[in-house]
């Protein structure tokens, strides 16, 4: 199983816990503007499937997937 993010969901916050709460530094995002976060994205190379993520967002932007 692999994370992916809805980014309908995803607020794009540039202090996202989830990038700081997953262990191997799979969810990644793109540099934003000053207040403004970029895309956050998981690296399904780097994502072990240990849904920690799931739990930190607060938006519920994070699902599994096989």
């Amino acid at each position: 199983m692999k994370a992916y993010i809805d980014q309908q969901r995803c607020d794009r916050a540039p202090s996202c816990v989830v990038k700081r709460a997953c262990p191997t530094g799979a969810i990644v995002q793109e540099k934003g503007r000053l207040f403004a976060g970029g895309k956050v994205s998981v690296d399904e190379d780097a994502c072990e499937g240990c849904a920690i993520c799931t739990r930190y967002c607060p938006h519920g932007a994070i699902k599994m997937k096989q």
